[in-house]
């Protein structure tokens, strides 16, 4: 039953983020033969500009050349440098949101390569899709899915990508499976994501609790590493590490769960940033190395 609140708490909350509530969805074929993607009815959502501030890992150049509202400050790192992706390959991003490190990775795979987004939420992926045919990207589309359960073949991915997504999958082990399944041997995965060295206050779990109904839990640094590696990844390597301020966390719905309580102290808010680290990791599908383009 938690599983089940957490996830129809975050399509709810992303649907909201994203200016639409459960926007109509038609599945179609629209991509290559290998996948069953969403066709998403094109929508607008008013986006505040997010500073470089709360963007890490992003470049100031990075930011102007994607769609204007692709950068929700929702992320907490940027995967796409450390995937080390070549023109054209195939790429899957986790939890896609509004398509920022799409953009980003369309630019590195070229027109020969393809660039898939996967979230929850029908309000993201409406959204990113809206505005990818706004920017003429004809190498990026965008679905509907669960990353417990990816809608793609095995061995389909050279890249797999994913920015502050899999923290709140309910069974990370299976998320983790998922995307070793749908990597060729060799493949890469890349994800930056929140993890804790610590217990947040009990002021902001409950504050978290009743603005989403449920409590995402995120894995402590050591269990997040660890069920990388017992689902088969090789080579898992730590790329950056750092806090990750409550001020970060101003537009995702946890963080506005957090702003919207009374109860938060100042001490509580400089405890979030000592108790969550933003990590970037790269690991590598053990296997004969991929055949170079």
């Amino acid at each position: 039953m938690m599983r089940k609140n957490l996830k129809g708490a975050l399509r709810r909350g992303y649907d909201l983020l994203a200016g639409q509530g459960s926007a109509p969805w038609d599945l179609d074929n629209i991509g290559p033969e290998n996948l069953m993607l969403g066709k998403a009815v094109p929508m607008k959502a008013a986006v505040a500009k997010c500073d470089l501030s709360c963007t890490p890992g992003y470049t100031r150049d990075d930011l102007a050349k994607v769609p204007e509202g692709s950068n929700m400050g929702l992320g907490c790192g940027n995967p796409v440098p450390v995937a080390s992706l070549k023109a054209g390959e195939f790429v899957l991003d986790l939890g896609s949101g509004a398509g920022l490190d799409c953009f980003l990775a369309a630019e590195m795979v070229g027109p020969k390569g393809t660039v898939v987004g996967l979230d929850l939420s029908r309000g993201m992926a409406s959204l990113a899709r809206s505005l990818a045919v706004e920017g003429g990207y004809q190498n990026v589309t965008f679905c509907l899915g669960d990353i417990e359960a990816l809608p793609f073949r095995d061995s389909s991915m050279e890249a797999v990508i994913s920015n502050c997504a899999i923290n709140l999958v309910p069974d990370k082990k299976k998320a983790f499976k998922e995307a070793f399944r749908v990597l060729k041997p060799g493949g890469r995965l890349s994800t930056c994501d929140i993890v804790l060295v610590g217990r947040l206050p009990k002021s902001v779990r409950n504050a978290i609790r009743e603005g989403l109904g449920t409590l995402p839990s995120p894995e402590s640094k050591e269990g997040y590493l660890g069920i990388m590696s017992s689902c088969g990844f090789a080579e898992v390597d730590i790329i950056s590490e750092s806090p990750f301020p409550a001020e970060c966390m101003a537009e995702d719905i946890s963080g506005r769960a957090i702003q919207g309580s009374s109860k938060i102290t100042s001490e509580d808010l400089k405890e979030i940033g000592r108790t969550i680290l933003s990590l970037g990791i790269r690991a590598v599908k053990s296997g004969s190395a991929l055949n170079k383009r």
